[in-house]
């Protein structure tokens, strides 16, 4: 192995074949001060620091005036955070070599780091004389100015480099940082967006122009850029931005998959595991986000924001007692925000423990006299109670409150249906859809207050709607057939009641389901939903008349008999069962 065929593997830039080659040399040679730079220079490039301090520290002891040495030694205590002993080695060079432009520059950088900015002003001019066309003059001058917090002349400087270097992606990017920096961040995202074009293999502007986004809470595009940064360098702190603009963006997969990442590299960080128990709660996955934020609670035992989210989470898959126990220590220990004693109250009332609901409620109201949804629900409570005179004092405060709130006047109106006021229902009804975008649920009441009124019409339009919002909803699907059956349209009903009894077979459904296959002629599969409404409720009247119907129809008179004499049993004055025996009796004589 040769000088020559070491030096051949530097100038490629191998540098581990280099440094191999190297210690081959030395098997059959000595150390000398030529070898001693090559392998300092093998090790910079590797990243071995200390390495290639020794190197070179060993390389000046042979020559005191080698300026290529100290230059190398300034930059490596620059990247070990030694910035005095840089700048020592550094004005030696320049002592040296007076002309030499990368000693200036590197000098530059242990004053900025030290904030000795007036002495890298000091040498601005100097520099220029050397290489007056340099542009990484501009950009050093542009970071002394950023961290002295002169953005607007840093910005000057940029543009200088920019305009000497117009494809340096670098240069751009560090523009849009001295943009940001000075509050211009839809400049900063052109910047950004510039540097990117030149080079898009470099993490860095992706980073930046997803912070900038992230900035201005556009917060899918920020994911977007965010996500591109870490594929392109899998870094920490691009994966924290990345999972942070995802739970934003509402892209939960994305940032339950982020910090899973992130917890693998710091599995002890709090903000890591809540982010995530977020993010599984905002993809629907409550109970792995109840899983996580119970044991956070459990070594967090002062954190209300931490019981609050866990309460809620409560409410939400049904643990209603244990929701209830948690809002009542929240409250207990103090903390009297509405919005908390509100959901208190709601996990009361869902608990049937009205009377604490009705106390907490009114406290609400001592609270804020015009917490409308205190009033509201304090209507239902006495509703339930049958306290009819009470429950309308409450709705009544609550609709001049908020006449416009869908809720309340909701409420309002359903207090009159119950009532039995059609007609005021109606009115309150007819308002909620007027106040537009009405929901489902509240399509079917009114439906419902509709059909009670006859205006078999105007309640079909209603369900015809909500039904194709949500094909899927039973009582909507129920409802729409109950219409179909009394206008006689049994084919529509049919269909409607068997997709409702797929998703739902109680016996409801399947009594009206019955009642149709029989009016189309499907007697056996009548008889057999019949059937099994009368395992359900056994002995009933009406069941077993349909029952002996059913078998009349397909000829089967014994069978059918047996039926009525049973219903006759229960009830022997029942004129059509006792009609229909007599009916099959002529028909087997």
């Amino acid at each position: 192995m040769t000088k020559n065929e070491i030096s051949k593997y530097i100038e490629e830039k191998n540098w581990e074949v280099a440094k191999e080659a190297i210690a081959k040399y030395l098997e059959n040679n000595k150390i000398d001060t030529e070898i001693k730079k090559l392998l300092g220079l093998c090790n910079v490039n590797l990243g071995f620091n200390e390495e290639a301090k020794e190197n070179f520290e060993s390389a000046i002891e042979d020559d005191k005036e080698d300026a290529l040495s100290y230059y190398y030694l300034g930059t490596i205590n620059i990247e070990l955070g030694n910035y005095e002993q840089a700048e020592e080695y550094l004005n030696k060079v320049i002592e040296l070599r007076e002309d030499y432009i990368d000693a200036y520059k590197s000098i530059c950088i242990a004053y900025i780091k030290q904030k000795k900015f007036d002495k890298v002003l000091m040498l601005e001019e100097k520099m220029f004389q050397i290489a007056p066309n340099d542009a990484q003059i501009y950009d050093i001058m542009s970071a002394s100015l950023l961290e002295e917090g002169n953005t607007k002349l840093a910005i000057e400087k940029l543009e200088q480099a920019v305009a000497m270097m117009p494809d340096n992606s670098r240069y751009y990017n560090k523009l849009g940082l001295a943009y940001f920096s000075n509050n211009n961040v839809q400049k900063a995202i052109e910047l950004y967006k510039k540097a990117i074009s030149f080079d898009n293999d470099d993490a860095t502007p992706f980073y930046n122009l997803g912070l900038a986004l992230f900035a201005i809470e556009d917060f899918k595009e920020s994911a977007k850029y965010l996500k591109k940064a870490c594929e392109i360098e899998p870094r920490v702190s691009y994966t924290n931005a990345f999972a942070i603009s995802s739970l934003k963006a509402q892209n939960f997969d994305d940032a339950i998959e982020a910090y899973s990442k992130l917890l693998v590299s710091a599995p002890d960080k709090e903000n890591y595991k809540y982010n995530l128990a977020c993010a599984y709660d905002g993809a629907g996955k409550l109970e792995k986000a109840i899983k996580i934020i119970e044991r956070l609670v459990t070594f967090n035992l002062n954190s209300t924001q931490l019981k609050i989210h866990l309460a809620s989470l409560y409410s939400r898959t049904n643990k209603l007692e244990a929701a209830k126990i948690l809002y009542s220590d929240i409250v207990s220990a103090g903390n009297l925000r509405i919005d908390i004693l509100y959901d208190y109250a709601m996990a009361c009332a869902r608990t049937d423990d009205s009377d604490k609901a009705e106390e907490v409620l009114k406290k609400i109201i001592k609270m804020d006299p015009n917490f409308v949804f205190a009033y509201k629900d304090l209507g239902i409570i006495y509703l339930s109670r049958r306290l009819f005179d009470q429950a309308s004092e409450y709705f009544k405060t609550a609709y001049k409150i908020q006449p416009e709130n869908k809720h309340v006047v909701f409420e309002y109106a359903n207090y009159y249906h119950l009532m039995a006021d059609f007609k005021q229902a109606k009115k309150m009804y007819n308002k909620l859809l007027a106040l537009g975008d009405t929901p489902v649920f509240m399509q079917i009441a009114i439906a419902i207050n509709y059909m009670s009124m006859n205006m078999i019409k105007e309640a079909k339009e209603l369900l015809t709607d909500a039904i194709s919002k949500e094909p899927q909803n039973i009582e909507v699907l129920f409802k729409l057939a109950q219409i179909y059956t009394f206008e006689k349209n049994y084919e529509n009903a049919r269909q409607l009641l068997e997709d409702a009894y797929t998703l739902l077979p109680n016996t409801e459904i399947a009594n009206l389901l019955a009642q149709v296959y029989f009016e189309t002629g499907l007697y056996n599969e009548s008889y057999a939903l019949y059937n099994i409404v009368n395992l359900a409720i056994p002995n009933n009247t009406g069941i077993l008349y349909n029952l002996a119907r059913c078998k009349k129809a397909t000829k089967e008179y014994n069978l059918a008999k047996e039926h009525l004499d049973t219903l006759l049993k229960i009830l022997p004055e029942h004129e059509d069962a006792n009609e229909l025996l007599k009916e099959i009796e002529k028909e087997i004589n």
